[in-house]
Order: structure tokens, then C-alpha cells, then sequence
């Protein structure tokens, strides 16, 4: 089933139905992921491995097979000021 967006995504799981996030964006998938469903598979893309290392130099944390959330304020991102500099156009 497609669920667009976090709002119904997150909708179907607290009704209990079994939310497998996926698309990619997994640093922003992540805070919703990890707080709003307690088991299941979780679809990690590493196509955007460039702008997430940019975005989040210490990348996402797996262990032991789970995911976890960086403790940092807002999103637990650290951009890479010099390296997102270097990818501007124009």
C-alpha cells in the first residue's frame, strides 16, 4: 500500500497497521521512524550518500540492526558548510 506523506504514514501505524517507510531521504525519515514505530523494515537508500554525507558527516547509526537517532537539536544534522559550498551552481 502507498501512504503519502508522514502525517498518514504515521496515521496507519498508530491504527496498527504495519508501516514499512521507504523513498529515501533517510535523514529526515529518520526522527519519524524511529518514534513512531516500534519493529518493522525500514528501506534505506544510499543513492543520496553524497548530500547526506554532506548534510550529516557521522552518518546514520546502526547497531545491533536497529537505527538510532542522533542527540543533537533538530534533526541531529552538521552540514558540511565547504563541501555544500563546493556544489552550488550558479
Amino acid at each position: 500500500m502507498f501512504i503519502g506523506g508522514f502525517g498518514p504514514a504515521i496515521g496507519a501505524a498508530q491504527l496498527g497497521a504495519n508501516v514499512s517507510p521507504a523513498g529515501g531521504w533517510d535523514i529526515i525519515n529518520l526522527h519519524w521512524v524511529c518514534g513512531a514505530l516500534a519493529s518493522g523494515a525500514v528501506e534505506l537508500h544510499r543513492a543520496q550518500s553524497r548530500i547526506v554525507r554532506l548534510l550529516m558527516p557521522e552518518g546514520i547509526s546502526m547497531i545491533d540492526g536497529q537505527i538510532h537517532v542522533p542527540d543533537k537539536p533538530g534533526l541531529g544534522l552538521s552540514p558540511d558548510e565547504a563541501g555544500l559550498a563546493a556544489c552550488r551552481i550558479g
